[in-house]
């Protein structure tokens, strides 16, 4: 009889596992939201971590019923180009580009131009071409301008200048494949470069020209900031490191963390970027919708990329 029970009980537990892995693979799969069925456009980013982003401007096309494709470069540029050759074989009827170089994409752009294909400059500026329509970006220059502000604020430069006090400063920008990474210095140096000439900021380690202070693709801040921790500051630190974007800052600050000792004081690092994507992806959404429906955008901005100069829309 205790025989049979255990027999019984033995087939009740294996007809549970079997009900359980039934029920696991009848789990319903997430439903995917069909696009709209208008024109095709192109979007190229330069890798996964544009992800959300670029979902921002997938949003904000389909609602007004276009259809999108988009492609992650792994930041390698050569594998851009050939994304962006799928993408015109596609005949799409606007092309979306976050260039992972912007000096390097002039060959297969003008292959857009061939086919009449508009190009959205998207964040980042594309360089050396007339085959761009429109920049579709947020004001790097006035971002620069503005963390160089906020450095004379929190040390109170003016202040500084009257009483003879000096403060240091070392700076971390962004890769140099990225323009808007020299724009950024540009503003930030404008603001900043007064009080250098005058003594109330020095630069101990002599950074301060772009080609200098640029963080290149593939490069660690952190790394970066350390060696230069050690070798120019061995027992002190920086009043003020500024940093390019928060990434950078976040790689200053562990380089920071891991130099202070006892007595020392923790340097001000600031960071001068905190974009609106959302707000960039409805701009880059109207400006492709633009394009594609013959409409002249109109606006009084424009940047010169180094052949063109290219009417630009920025967010504030």
């Amino acid at each position: 009889m205790k025989k049979y029970l255990a027999l019984v009980l033995a087939l009740c537990l294996v007809i549970g596992l079997i009900g359980c892995e039934k029920k696991a693979e009848t789990k319903p799969k997430p439903q995917v939201v069909p696009q709209p069925e208008g024109p095709l456009v192109g979007i190229s980013m330069p890798d996964d971590s544009w992800k959300e982003h670029a979902a921002s401007l997938e949003e904000e096309l389909h609602k007004l019923g276009y259809r999108t494709e988009t492609c992650y470069a792994e930041n390698q540029a050569d594998k851009q180009i050939r994304q962006i050759e799928t993408l015109l074989e596609e005949q799409v009827a606007c092309l979306v580009v976050t260039a992972v170089d912007a000096f390097d994409l002039w060959d297969v752009l003008a292959q857009a131009q061939e086919q009449n294909v508009p190009v959205v400059a998207y964040d980042r500026h594309l360089t050396d071409t007339d085959a761009v329509d429109v920049l579709v970006s947020f004001d790097y220059r006035a971002m620069g301008m503005a963390l160089g502000e906020k450095v004379v604020a929190e040390k109170a430069l003016e202040k500084a200048l009257e009483e003879n006090i000096s403060y240091t400063v070392e700076f971390f920008m962004g890769t140099p494949e990225d323009n808007t990474a020299y724009l950024f210095h540009l503003g930030l140096m404008e603001v900043l470069q007064p009080y250098l000439d005058a003594g109330v900021l020095t630069c101990p380690s002599g950074r301060t020209a772009f080609v200098d202070v640029m963080v290149s693709q593939g490069s660690s801040a952190e790394a970066k900031c350390g060696d230069l921790l050690r070798s120019i500051y061995p027992n002190k630190t920086p009043s003020v490191i500024c940093a390019g974007s928060a990434q950078l800052a976040k790689g200053c600050k562990e380089a920071v963390k891991e130099h202070l000792q006892e007595g020392m004081e923790e340097p001000l690092v600031l960071c001068g970027q905190a974009q609106d994507y959302a707000a960039l992806a409805q701009l880059g959404s109207t400006a492709v919708h633009d394009l594609v429906s013959g409409v002249t955008i109109e606006t009084q901005q424009t940047v010169d990329n180094y052949m063109i100069d290219v009417p630009a829309l920025f967010c504030k």
